[in-house]
């Protein structure tokens, strides 16, 4: 307090606390010093207080006394600790803008055990469900087809994947999904290792690709049909790139 409002101890002592503190406190705050004082005096119970002074926060705090004579209040100064919470609350509302309001799914798994701990609405639609708990504690395994394109069983391929983002920090790859109503599609997954409060966790982001995987499969198919047909044809059929030949059919009038 002698720091606050520029008085010594010897200065202070005997004079009117609520009168002497009232001087400096911000208007808005002494109704509320003059509720706490009246309390503490009449009542004699555990009480507390915020108000500012000359800029700083300060919480005033009373514990119930034996004596109905004495009464000691503690005054501390939280500038820096509140300053810390309000810090601590944006990056919060930050992170929920960042995460929770995301437009793209989002997914974390807790590393030692492999399963889900959080995810945003954005991947709960793209998974099919309405309601978060009915998917956290649940492994990539569980929201994948049993096997994926190379015949691997999803949740012996889901292990290596993990255990590459890992060892990089980050892995980027194609996964096929099933959803609980049946539903197959694909994605491109971006998996990131990170540490929070000394655990290491995984997120990763999804991007649906399964319009892009059924033309790149029609694409191939149309080119394989193309290559048959062409190879049928009784007329040559030449290919060429930058004037070199790269394909010609098997006809007999070359």
């Amino acid at each position: 307090m002698t720091d606050l409002i520029g008085l010594s101890n010897s200065e202070l002592e005997g004079k009117n606390l609520f009168s002497l503190i009232t001087k400096y406190v911000e208007f808005a705050d002494i109704e509320k010093l003059n509720h706490f004082f009246r309390k503490v005096l009449t009542e004699n119970i555990n009480e507390e207080i915020q108000f500012t002074i000359n800029g700083k926060v300060l919480k005033a705090k009373h514990s119930k006394s034996h004596s109905s004579e004495n009464f000691t209040v503690i005054v501390l100064d939280i500038t820096e600790k509140l300053a810390d919470k309000i810090k601590l609350q944006e990056n919060e509302a930050y992170n929920k803008i960042l995460f929770d309001d995301s437009k793209i799914p989002l997914v974390v798994i807790d590393v030692a055990t492999n399963k889900f701990v959080d995810l945003n609405d954005s991947a709960l639609r793209i998974y099919g469900y309405s309601n978060k708990n009915y998917v956290l504690g649940k492994t990539p395994a569980d929201v994948s087809t049993p096997t994926q394109y190379n015949g691997e069983i999803s949740r012996l391929a889901a292990e290596k994947q993990i255990e590459k983002a890992l060892k990089f920090g980050e892995n980027v790859f194609e996964w096929r999904h099933q959803n609980l109503d049946g539903k197959i599609w694909d994605a491109e997954v971006n998996l990131m290792k990170f540490n929070f409060r000394g655990k290491e966790y995984l997120q990763f982001s999804l991007l649906d690709i399964t319009q892009r995987k059924m033309a790149q499969n029609l694409l191939i198919v149309s080119e394989e049909n193309y290559r048959q047909l062409s190879e049928l044809a009784p007329d040559a059929i030449i290919v060429q790139s930058n004037g070199k030949f790269v394909w010609v059919n098997n006809s007999q009038k070359m």
